[in-house]
Formats: C-alpha cells, sequence, structure tokens
C-alpha cells in the first residue's frame, strides 16, 4: 500500500477538520458567553465537558481520515496466513467506548478464504481491541477494580473520577479478562526463560537491584474444603542507589531509596511464583546489577525459592521479624523482665 492519501481521504480530512474547528469557535464562544453568569464550579463542568466533546470529535475525525477507513484497491492481507482478505463490508460500523465516551467509526471488514478467520484491517493495525471498550478505557477499569475493595467499589470510582459508566458486573468482567490475559503472558514468558528462549531488551547496567516478597492471606470467591481463604503471594523488584553509611544503626539513616518498582503476584505454588519472579527480576537487569539484594523474611518456603532463584543474591532479614526474633531471643534468656 502507498503511503501517500487519495483524494477522498484528503477530502475527508478538510471536511472534518473544518467541521472540527467550527465546533470548538461556538464552544469557545458559548464559554465566554456565559462566564459572567457563571460560578466556577459550573464553569469548570462546562469545560469538562467541552473536553470531552471535542475529544470524540477527533477521535471520530481522525479515524474517518485514516488509510485503513477507505477499502484500498491493493487489498489487505490476513494476519494468520497472509492471503489476501475477500471484503465483505466496506464500511462496517462500530461503536467504540473510550476515555471520552462512545464514538462511532466505519471501516472495511474481510474473511479470509484460505483460513477462514475474519479481520478489521484498522483496527488490528492501530491497537482497537477486537471487542469491548478502548485500551485506555480498560485501563481505567483494571485500575478501579484493584483499587477498590470490590467490583462495585470500582464501578463507582470509574462514574466518578472517570466518567465511565458500567455496572459493577461489567466492570469485573473486563477486570478478569485482562488479568487472565496478563496472567498467560506471564505463564508464556516462564515457559520461554525455561526453555531458554526467552529474549530480554538490551538494559542499562544498574548499580543495584532488590528483589523482596512475602505471603499473605485472602479470601477468594472459591471454596476449597470448608475455607475460602488461600495464600497469595507478591513480589517486587526495584532499581535503587545505594547510600553506603557508616551510621547505619543511627536513626538518621534512610537508606536506598527505589526509582523504579514492578510486582508480580500469584495463588500459585512458591515454585512457580519463584519463577515469575525471576523472570521479572531479569526483565530489570538483575543479571547486570552490580549489586543484588534479597529481602524477605525468614520464612521456609521462600528460603528455598530464594537458593533456588537468586543464589547470588545478598539475603537481608527484614527488619520487623529481625528484630522480633531478637526479642523473643532475649526473653528466651532474660525472661519476661523487660528491664533485663
Amino acid at each position: 500500500m502507498g503511503s501517500g492519501k487519495s483524494l477522498k481521504e484528503i477530502e475527508i480530512s478538510e471536511s472534518k477538520k473544518a467541521h472540527y474547528l467550527r465546533h470548538c469557535e461556538e464552544q469557545f464562544d458559548r464559554i465566554q458567553e456565559g462566564r459572567e453568569s457563571m460560578n466556577f464550579s459550573e464553569l469548570e463542568n462546562l469545560v469538562y465537558e467541552t473536553i470531552q466533546q471535542n475529544g470524540r470529535m477527533l477521535l471520530e475525525a481522525t479515524l474517518a481520515s485514516h488509510s485503513l477507513a477507505q477499502v484500498n484497491e491493493e487489498g489487505y492481507p490476513c494476519s494468520n496466513c497472509g492471503r489476501k482478505l475477500r471484503i465483505q463490508e466496506s464500511a462496517q460500523q462500530r461503536v467504540l467506548k473510550t476515555r471520552f465516551g462512545e464514538i462511532t467509526y466505519r471501516r472495511p471488514y474481510g474473511v479470509c478464504d484460505g483460513c477462514g478467520g475474519t479481520a478489521v484491517p484498522m483496527d488490528q493495525a492501530i491497537g482497537i481491541p477486537q471487542s469491548g471498550p478502548s485500551v485506555g478505557t480498560r485501563e481505567r477499569v483494571c485500575h478501579a477494580a484493584v483499587v477498590g475493595r470490590s467490583f462495585e467499589d470500582g464501578r463507582e470510582i470509574l462514574n466518578v473520577h472517570s466518567g465511565i459508566v458500567f455496572s459493577g458486573k461489567h466492570v469485573r468482567t473486563l477486570a478478569e479478562q485482562d488479568g487472565a490475559c496478563v496472567a498467560a503472558e506471564l505463564e508464556k514468558d516462564v515457559k520461554d526463560f525455561q526453555a531458554g528462549s526467552l529474549e530480554f531488551p538490551a538494559a542499562e547496567k544498574v548499580e543495584l537491584i532488590v528483589v523482596t516478597c512475602d505471603g499473605g492471606r485472602i479470601q477468594t470467591r472459591q471454596l476449597e474444603g470448608d475455607s475460602r481463604w488461600k495464600e497469595d503471594k507478591i513480589g517486587a523488584v526495584y532499581d535503587a542507589i545505594a547510600q553506603p553509611n557508616a551510621a547505619v544503626f543511627e536513626e538518621n539513616y534512610e537508606g536506598a531509596k527505589a526509582l523504579s518498582k514492578t510486582y508480580v503476584a500469584t495463588m500459585k505454588p512458591w515454585e512457580s511464583f519463584g519463577w515469575m519472579l525471576r523472570v521479572e527480576a531479569e526483565k530489570r537487569g538483575y543479571l547486570k546489577a552490580r549489586e543484588k539484594l534479597f529481602v524477605a523474611d525468614g520464612a521456609r518456603s521462600i528460603g528455598e525459592m530464594r537458593r533456588l532463584q537468586f543464589p547470588d543474591a545478598i539475603f537481608i532479614l527484614d527488619w520487623a521479624h529481625a528484630a522480633g526474633h531478637l526479642a523473643q531471643c532475649a526473653q528466651a534468656i532474660f525472661g519476661p523482665d523487660p528491664k533485663a
């Protein structure tokens, strides 16, 4: 396909541009005319609504003038087998929920007679999901679902803070779909890593990499035996600039500050979790790090995982557990008397 725009694409683009600019002028005039009669909250709401409207218009105009929005004479290759698609609909309509609200656009829809697959070339090319809302909307749904204590809380967070209206049930559906995709990608990375075929992007050598993890208890919807409680495992990997200090035991020591932190989490066994954490550490440049630390409690399961996956990292028992064990030792030696 040629890189230049056709005359039809240029005409569509110019028409949409003129309509958009005219609309912006009308909105600007409307805001200026009402500035004396509105308080700031009313003005702020009006400007926000204007931004939302402009966003929808810009998205629709951009998609309408995209080169893949029109049937191309050269045709489109099937992304599965490479054969030429047979266009069934030259302008199939779709309503897409975005961060600015719902937009409507049209694009060619094709079928591959070779492998039997269907495709929408423009959607595939620019990253519009095959079904459901836009990626930006899904990101906000997942964040709200995680931050909220329930999917209903997530629904309310979305509505109040993003103006996105979904039911709590739909928030759950979207969050679980994306969560399953993330879990599948991580599982694939682990298998590729175990097979020696996972390639990591070239990373700059970092001064200090810290790996840390812990296990907890979480109540789930699934009943196993007579309990809904399961053990969850959460790990973090972060790079930092070392802060050596001779006065480490003094109260003014702050330690190394995390620069960039990433996480992995699962309810799978510790062995599986260890592979996930190792892959994440490798992605962060673990092998090239000048210093490697592993900070955790003294649990046997964590210790076994650490010795398998991070044998070259310096192990540091976390402060809370070290202090707790020390206090127990003191009581065992001197008894319960605080002064002793």
